[in-house]
C-alpha cells in the first residue's frame, strides 16, 4: 500500500506531489472548491477530488479507503482544515504530516497583528486607501470599516463564490481585482499605484504565496505594510524532504525505530489512575503540546496553571474554561511550590531542564515534553466512553505504535462496553429546583419506557442556583446552571444530565454531546397577571434583556423590573403585589401543571423566543452505550429547529445570555424561521427566512447576516 492522501491546492503541495509520484507513490489530492481541480490538472498517479470536508467526512474517507499516510499541504492559515485532518488521522491511526512553509522576513516598520479583526481595528484609526490581499474568507472586518467603498481595493481569486461574497459585503466591481497569481514585484507595484493605496494588507504566505514580492513592492513605494501573522503550526510541521524520507521509511515496514541497542532503557512504569482534583498541575509552556496536555487534564476536572509569556491559538481557546489559569510570564522556580504534578513543555530545552531539576528537588512528579527519557510518568493514549476509561502506553518508546493501538481500541471500545451490562441504574444529574426535577423525571420515565433501564436522579445545587441575588450576566451567564452537571458526567459521577436547551452555551465540553433534543410542547413566552389586576400592568417582572426589548413595544407605559429566583418564587412575588405581571416561558408553567396561570401567550410575531426555548436537552458522552440509549428519545424535527435557532445566535456572536431570539418550525421538508437582532443600544430588528429543512443552519446564518447589516446601517 503506497497510497497517500494529500490535502490542499498550494504550490508547495503540487511540488511535493511531483516528488512523491516520481518515487512511486499514488496520491489522492483533495481541494475545497471545483476551481482547485484546474490547479492540479491531470497527472499520472494522481487522483483529484473537490469538496469541503469536515472532521466527520475526513474520518469517513479514512475508514473507506486505505492510506499509508495523510499529508496536510493546505495553506498555512487554514487552521480548521489542519486541526480536523490531524484529529481524523489520530482517530484512524494513520500517520499525519503537516507540510511546513518557511516564514518571510518582515521589513522594518511592518505592523503585525494575529487576526484580521485586529488589523481592521488598527486601520479604522488611519487614513488612506487600502490594498487588501488576504483572501475572501477574511473580508468581513475590513468591509465593515467606515468608508470601505472608497478605501478598499480587494484582490481575490476569480472564483464565483469569492466575487459573490464581495458583492454581498457591499464591495462593487470598482473595489475588486479578480486575478490568479503568482504576482511579481512589478505587478504588485503597478496595482498599488493604480489603487492609490496607502496601506497593503496581506498574510505571510511565504515564498509560495508571493509574500516576498508583496513586501518588496510595499517597501519600494513607501506603502504601509499590515501583516496578519501566521498561526503557529506546532512542532509537527516539516519540509518536503523529511516527509518523503518518512514515507519511504514507512513502506519498509513499520515506522522506522532505532536499532535495538540504541533504544534507551525504559524503567518499569506502574499503570495507576490518580485523583488530582484537590491539587493543581503546573504546566510551563503555551504551545500546541502544552495545549494538548492541558485539554486532557481539564477534561478530567484537574486544575491547570499554565505559565508562558504567550499562548498559541489552541492554548488561547482554553481561556475561560473552568479550572484553567494563565500566568503571562516566563517560568520561575517558585511556580512549582504547591503543585501536585509539574509538566515542562516550553520551547527552550534549557528551561525544561531547570524545571525538571526544581521539581525533583521538591519531590514533585515531573514530565518533560521534549524528552522521552527520565520522566517520572508518561501521558497515555486515553479511550473514554463515559465512566469506562482505558489508558494505553508503549512506555514512550513508540508513540506511533501507541496511536495505532489506541485507534484500534477506540473502534472496538463502544461495542465492548455495550456487551458488558452496566449492572446498575442509569444516573441522571439534575439541578435541584422543582422545575428541573420535574423535567428530569419526565426524561427518566421516557428513558425507562424506551430502554427498560431504571434511572436514578441525582440532584445538584449549581452555582447559578446559589447567586439568585444578582443578574446572571454579571455572575457569569446561564452556563452557571450547567457546569456542575457536566463535571459530574465527565468525572463519572453521572451518566447523563437534563438541561433546558435555552440555558446551554453554544458548544458542549470535549467528550459530551446532546444525545436527545425533545419534548418541545411550546416555545413561546407568556404573560402572567397578578390575580385581581384590572387594567394594564405597570410593573412587569423579568430579567431577560430579550423580553424587555420586545416588551417595550407591547407595553410602552410599563416599567420592567429585574426578577430572579425559581418559578414558584417568582409567582409568590407576583401574588404578593411586588409586580403587576411577569413574562415567563410557557413551557415551564405547563411542566409544573400551572398552565391556568397563563393570561396571554405571545406569538412569535409579538415576542420572538430564546433559541431552543421549551426544549429539553439530554447530555451524555458522545459515544458509547449511554448515548445509544438516550438517542432513542431524540425528536428529529425538534433537533432541526433548535440547531437552526442556535446557528442564528452563534452567527451574531451571541451566547445563551445574548438578547437575540430565534424561532423555527418545520413543515414537511421546509423550515421557516423568524429571528431577532438586538443592537447594543437596545433597538430591535427582526426578519424571516424559509428554505429546505436540511439547510437550516446556513439559512439561519444568512438571516443573521442580513439583520446585522441592516442594524449596523441604522
Amino acid at each position: 500500500m503506497r497510497r497517500i492522501w494529500l490535502i490542499g491546492g498550494t504550490s508547495d503541495a503540487k511540488n511535493l506531489a511531483d516528488i512523491l509520484v516520481a518515487e512511486g507513490f499514488s496520491l489522492l489530492a483533495t481541494v475545497a472548491t471545483p476551481e482547485g481541480l484546474s490547479f492540479w490538472g491531470e497527472r499520472p498517479g494522481l487522483e483529484v477530488r473537490a469538496g469541503r470536508l469536515d472532521e466527520a467526512a475526513m474520518e469517513g474517507l479514512l475508514a473507506q479507503e486505505k492510506f499509508l499516510a495523510v499529508v496536510d499541504g493546505s495553506h498555512p492559515y487554514a487552521q480548521q482544515v489542519t486541526a480536523c485532518a490531524r484529529e481524523a488521522s489520530r482517530r484512524a491511526g494513520v500517520p499525519f504530516f503537516r507540510l511546513g512553509r518557511a516564514a518571510t522576513p518582515l521589513p522594518a516598520g511592518a505592523k503585525v497583528f494575529p487576526t484580521a479583526a485586529l488589523a481592521a481595528e488598527f486601520l479604522a484609526n488611519t487614513s488612506g486607501k487600502i490594498f487588501l490581499t488576504v483572501g475572501s474568507k477574511e473580508l468581513e472586518p475590513f468591509a465593515a470599516l467606515r468608508g470601505a467603498g472608497e478605501r478598499l481595493t480587494v484582490r481575490i481569486l476569480p472564483a464565483l463564490a469569492s466575487l459573490e461574497k464581495c458583492f454581498a459585503l457591499g464591495l462593487g466591481p470598482a473595489n475588486v481585482i479578480a486575478m490568479t497569481g503568482p504576482f511579481s514585484q512589478a505587478t504588485n507595484e503597478l496595482q498599488l499605484k493604480e489603487s492609490g493605496a496607502a496601506w497593503l494588507v496581506t498574510k505571510d504566505g511565504g515564498a509560495a504565496g508571493g509574500a516576498p514580492e508583496k513586501f518588496a513592492a510595499a517597501e519600494a513605494l513607501g506603502v504601509g505594510l499590515v501583516v496578519i501573522s501566521r498561526p503557529l503550526e506546532g512542532d509537527e510541521a516539516v519540509d518536503a524532504g523529511r516527509i518523503v524520507q518518512s514515507l519511504k521509511n514507512i513502506t519498509g515496514g513499520e515506522l522506522t525505530a532505532p536499532a535495538r541497542e540504541d533504544v534507551p532503557e525504559q524503567k518499569a512504569l506502574v499503570p495507576l489512575f490518580f485523583d488530582l482534583n484537590d491539587g493543581f498541575v503546573l504546566l510551563a509552556g503555551g504551545g500546541p503540546v502544552a495545549a494538548r496536555r492541558a485539554r486532557a487534564l481539564l477534561s478530567c476536572g484537574v486544575r491547570v496553571l499554565m505559565v508562558a509569556p504567550e499562548l498559541c491559538a489552541a492554548s488561547k481557546q482554553l481561556s475561560g474554561r473552568d479550572g484553567f489559569t494563565w500566568c503571562a510570564r516566563q517560568w520561575q522556580e517558585s511556580d512549582c511550590h504547591g503543585a501536585t504534578v509539574v509538566l515542562a513543555a516550553t520551547d527552550d530545552p534549557s528551561i525544561n531542564g531547570r524545571i525538571v531539576q526544581t521539581a525533583r528537588r521538591l519531590g514533585i512528579p515531573v514530565n518533560r515534553a521534549d524528552s522521552r527519557q527520565g520522566n517520572d510518568f508518561v501521558f497515555p493514549a486515553v479511550v473514554r466512553l463515559g465512566s469506562d476509561v482505558a489508558a494505553l502506553s508503549t512506555s514512550s518508546l513508540s508513540p506511533a505504535r501507541t496511536a495505532k493501538l489506541a485507534a484500534r481500541l477506540r473502534a472496538a471500545w463502544p461495542q465492548m462496553c455495550r456487551d458488558v451490562p452496566l449492572g446498575r441504574p442509569l444516573r441522571l444529574a439534575s439541578r435541584e429546583s422543582e422545575l428541573a426535577m420535574a423535567q428530569s423525571r419526565l426524561v427518566a420515565e421516557r428513558l425507562h419506557e424506551a430502554t427498560g433501564f431504571d434511572v436514578e436522579i441525582i440532584p445538584f445545587r449549581t452555582r447559578g442556583d446559589a447567586v439568585a441575588d444578582r443578574r446572571l450576566e454579571s455572575a457569569g451567564g446561564k452556563g452557571l446552571f450547567v457546569k456542575e452537571l457536566e463535571r459530574a458526567i465527565l468525572s463519572g459521577q453521572a451518566d447523563l444530565a437534563v438541561h433546558s436547551l435555552k440555558d446551554m452555551p453554544s458548544s458542549c465540553p470535549d467528550g459530551l454531546a446532546f444525545a436527545a433534543l425533545m419534548d418541545r410542547q411550546t416555545a413561546f413566552d407568556c404573560l402572567v397577571l397578578r390575580p385581581g389586576l384590572t387594567g394594564r400592568p405597570v410593573r412587569i417582572g423579568t430579567s431577560s434583556a430579550r423580553r424587555i426589548a420586545q416588551g417595550r413595544a407591547l407595553f410602552s407605559d410599563a416599567q420592567f423590573v429585574p426578577l430572579r429566583g425559581n418559578l414558584r418564587t417568582r409567582l409568590s412575588k407576583l401574588d404578593g403585589g411586588e409586580f403587576d405581571a411577569l413574562i415567563l416561558a410557557e413551557a415551564g408553567l405547563r411542566r409544573l401543571g400551572l398552565q391556568e396561570r397563563v393570561s396571554r401567550v405571545f406569538s412569535p410575531d409579538q415576542m420572538i423566543p430564546s433559541a431552543g426555548q421549551g426544549t429539553l436537552a439530554v447530555q451524555c458522552p458522545f459515544d458509547g452505550p449511554v448515548f445509544d440509549l438516550v438517542s432513542q428519545l431524540d425528536e428529529p424535527a425538534v433537533r432541526t429547529c433548535c440547531l437552526a435557532e442556535r446557528a442564528f445566535i452563534d452567527r451574531l456572536n451571541g451566547g445563551c445570555t445574548a438578547p437575540h431570539g430565534a424561532y423555527a418550525r418545520v413543515d414537511g421538508e421546509t423550515i421557516e424561521m423568524i429571528g431577532l437582532y438586538v443592537r447594543p443600544d437596545g433597538k430591535t430588528l427582526s426578519g424571516k427566512i424559509s428554505g429546505p429543512a436540511a439547510d437550516g443552519p446556513s439559512l439561519a446564518a444568512e438571516l443573521a447576516d442580513r439583520l446585522k447589516r441592516r442594524g449596523d446601517g441604522l
